[in-house]
């Protein structure tokens, strides 16, 4: 996963190393409250950019957020930025 803080979000860069999944689901979390999520219905070996904008017409404010990536019911990975 590779992220960049673009000018009306940030820019997600997902893969999967091996195989395909499927109903993939990308939650941003300030603490416990989702700030941004967005569901993809297939990631594979081809690299998928996603752009997370913040709910509402909002800004993401600076600070350590935590970027959650579940497929189905397991979380498979979890990831902790700072947004400058």
């Amino acid at each position: 996963m590779v992220f960049q803080k673009c000018r009306c979000g940030v820019l997600l860069g997902l893969w999967t190393t091996h195989g395909t999944a499927e109903k993939v689901e990308v939650s941003l979390l300030r603490g416990r409250r989702v700030v941004s999520d967005a569901t993809l219905p297939r990631l594979g070996r081809r690299h998928r950019r996603i752009l997370m904008r913040p709910r509402a017409g909002h800004r993401f404010t600076r600070g350590r957020h935590t970027f959650l990536i579940r497929v189905g019911d397991h979380i498979r990975a979890r990831h902790v930025l700072n947004i400058p």
